[in-house]
């Protein structure tokens, strides 16, 4: 829980078993922003998750546990280290694939994250694989 103001508020906080932190004044809109990310935005990824999965017969229940194993995973090596998959790989076949096989409306939320993935996973691919091996979505 972010705090800010009264050190009593904190304290009380932390009676009732509270994690707390501060953030500075001038980085609230960042910290809040960061907070939309890892629980607004997750749970929106999901519902891709779940709406793919299911046009494929998969059961909802199999993606949650799959993602629960990957948040797990981040929280004990930290993000870089738990990313795996076909980004991570630079698989770009099985990445075009993906897109391939996606509707329309769900591609750019997939290259939007692929991306993001891509930001973590760089220095391993720049290392493992061809200078001139490209992924297949728009620039």
């Amino acid at each position: 829980m972010a705090l800010a103001g009264d050190p009593v508020v904190e304290a009380l906080a932390s009676a009732l078993g509270a994690q707390t932190f501060r953030v500075a004044d001038e980085h609230r809109v960042a910290y809040h922003a960061s907070a939309a990310i890892a629980a607004n935005h997750l749970v929106a990824l999901l519902g891709q998750a779940e709406r793919v999965a299911g046009g494929a017969g998969v059961p909802t229940e199999a993606i949650m546990s799959l993602a629960e194993g990957a948040l797990a995973g981040a929280a004990r090596v930290g993000t870089a280290e738990a990313l795996t998959g076909p980004v991570a790989r630079g698989d770009w076949p099985t990445v075009a694939a993906h897109l391939a096989a996606l509707a329309p409306d769900e591609r750019p939320a997939y290259e939007a994250l692929a991306r993001q993935a891509l930001r973590l996973a760089w220095p391993t691919i720049r290392a493992a694989t061809d200078e001139g091996s490209a992924p297949p979505w728009r620039s």
